[in-house]
């Protein structure tokens, strides 16, 4: 299996997600690992929720967009084929820092590397996961492992605990 082959599956999984939690809003979901965040944004004529969306030159593999009536917040997935890396955070924390998304999902059938799986659980270093520290609540990426089988995430092993 490649990574691309989970861009469909994912981001089935992400619409459905978003639409229990979103029930009176649009929601809209797309593989957008070939074009910047800012041309999507453009595209689907929501920059004006966005005044600094120009500034964002970044791909992210599955974009997700919270549609309300005078409001838009964005959702992004990484999704990658093998375990989770500590280097694979550092893309998907660089990409939330700039947009400040709802929710940024990192998900992977391989699960954690030993070495991030160790410095989340054994030494409980969750405060690499922040992307937004102001406002009424932080934000923190959400590692999560895809279960190809029952196509969707495999809740009890999100982390960080009691993100969901």
């Amino acid at each position: 299996m490649s990574e691309k082959e989970l861009y469909r599956p994912i981001s089935e999984w992400l619409q459905g997600f978003l639409k229990g939690r979103y029930r009176r809003h649009k929601i809209i979901v797309e593989d957008t690992h070939r074009r910047k965040l800012s041309e999507f944004i453009f595209s689907k004529n929501i920059h004006r929720y966005f005044p600094n969306y120009s500034l964002f030159d970044i791909k992210v593999d599955i974009t997700g967009v919270i549609l309300g009536e005078d409001s838009a917040q964005l959702v992004f997935i990484e999704c990658k084929i093998k375990p989770i890396r500590l280097l694979d955070v550092g893309q998907l924390l660089g990409y939330s820092l700039v947009a400040k998304p709802a929710y940024s999902f990192l998900i992977s059938p391989g699960g954690l590397s030993a070495p991030l799986f160790s410095l989340l659980k054994n030494y409980g270093r969750y405060d690499i996961l922040e992307y937004a520290t102001s406002g009424p609540s932080k934000k923190k990426l959400i590692i999560c492992t895809w279960d190809s089988a029952r196509r969707d995430i495999q809740w009890r092993d999100a982390l960080p605990p009691g993100v969901l």
